[in-house]
């Protein structure tokens, strides 16, 4: 089986210049991206603290417990929006209130300019973004604090929601699918995601989705796989992975939009810093695939209305490559692994497509459940040379233990005959 492979990627212009830490992190500029799609449009009431009228800072950004790096813009109050590059001489902490423990923020300098941002204009902009590798606690409460040059501390102090399991429930018929996510107290951001690739590369699509339940604890709502347009003359979409990400915070998010630009200046109205301007949330986001299942039943076995997946922090994920091993093809797409429970009537079936690179990934698996593993391909075939390239279909069982995310690659031998290298004249 030949894989499809893209045909060119186009680079996309810096949008700005930073000094960039080291370790794992996330540049603010893409989390303040989603930060506000996450204040759009939001029905959640927002309580904000009166800022003083001699507030000397503004405070944008978030404490994130699944997140590897966090990230807090912390910005003079001047009456235009350039910053100098030179540090600010501000101690920025973070206190977990539980153990007492205080994690000092490091600053880092990104400069914004015309190409980043037109509201610059043929200026530019640096904003100071503090930040630190050390994991936020889910369920703990943190106060933020900056000492001012008055002698005043701007202060907020924010809970982190405790991890929280997601259910996906795939439909047997026409009905649509469903999502139900218990346990936080709000979520203001939902999305659907869609990863693809066609003659142009690979792509992302994504919709934002709002709850039909308002119910604290609880937000479910129908979903559907929906269509992925094609890119201009870029040809076929080929859709690898879907899945949900989703924001939970315990306490309200703003309902007024939040502009990625928040910080820069001294425009602010509310605030829930004391002694400053600005907004500090503090949420815990998910992942979620979202993924195919079926049941496999015996005659007059009657079949559930829903196949429901559940990802929590026992469910398991299994996940790898699948490679030709005998003719030496390599990474082959397409084809199909599929995890069926065994000793189980009617059983949940599990199905995942490589891609181009003969990944797949299938999660919410049940620990302690027997599976039978199945990797299988079409038979391919060369409609100029008239020959047809098949493969074994590999069969083997496998269990998993709570929590496990088990790494399988799979040798799909071809069983006709190799293709002819080529020689050198």
């Amino acid at each position: 089986m030949s894989s499809r492979t893209a045909a060119r990627r186009g680079r996309r212009p810096a949008a700005s210049r930073r000094r960039r830490p080291t370790g794992a992190a996330r540049p603010l500029a893409c989390m303040l991206a989603v930060v506000s799609a996450l204040a759009a449009g939001c029905d959640d009431s927002f309580e904000p603290v009166a800022p003083s009228s001699e507030a000397q800072l503004s405070v944008f950004g978030y404490l994130d417990a699944s997140a590897d790096t966090q990230w807090i813009r912390v910005t003079p109050l001047r009456p235009v929006a350039m910053t100098s590059q030179d540090s600010l001489g501000l101690t920025v902490t973070v206190t977990n209130l539980g153990t007492g423990r205080t994690i000092e923020l490091r600053d880092s300098v990104f400069r914004f300019s015309r190409e980043a941002d037109a509201t610059f204009g043929s200026s530019a902009a640096y904003v100071h973004d503090f930040w630190t590798a050390e994991k936020i606690q889910p369920g703990s409460a943190y106060r933020f604090s900056v000492g001012l040059e008055n002698g005043d501390t701007a202060e907020a102090v924010v809970d982190i929601p405790r991890y929280y399991p997601v259910e996906v429930s795939v439909a047997q018929n026409n009905a649509p699918d469903y999502i139900r996510i218990p346990g936080p107290n709000h979520l203001p951001f939902l999305v659907r995601t869609a990863r693809f690739y066609d003659r142009c590369g690979w792509g992302a699509d994504s919709v934002r989705l709002q709850p039909d339940s308002a119910d604290v604890r609880l937000f479910g709502m129908d979903v559907s796989e929906g269509k992925v347009d094609e890119r201009g003359t870029c040809g076929h979409v080929t859709v690898t992975t879907r899945g949900f990400l989703m924001v939970a915070s315990e306490s309200a998010w703003p309902s007024r939009d939040v502009s990625a630009l928040a910080g820069l200046g001294a425009s602010q109205q509310v605030s829930n810093v004391t002694n400053a301007v600005g907004f500090l949330g503090g949420v815990l986001t998910r992942s979620i695939p979202y993924e195919r299942c079926t049941f496999q039943a015996s005659p007059g076995t009657p079949i559930q209305t829903y196949c429901v997946l559940r990802y929590d922090e026992a469910s398991a994920t299994l996940k790898g490559t699948v490679r030709e091993t005998r003719c030496g093809d390599g990474p082959l797409d397409s084809v199909t692994v599929s995890l069926t429970e065994l000793d189980r009537d009617p059983a949940k079936v599990r199905t995942a497509l490589t891609d181009p690179t003969g990944a797949y990934e299938i999660g919410g698996l049940e620990p302690g459940v027997r599976y039978m593993v199945k990797d299988s391909a079409l038979p391919e075939i060369d409609p100029f040379a008239g020959e047809v390239t098949i493969h074994d279909i590999p069969v083997d069982t496998v269990e998993f233990s709570p929590g496990e995310q088990r790494e399988t690659d799979v040798a799909l031998q071809r069983i006709t005959y190799c293709p002819a290298k080529p020689t050198r004249g």
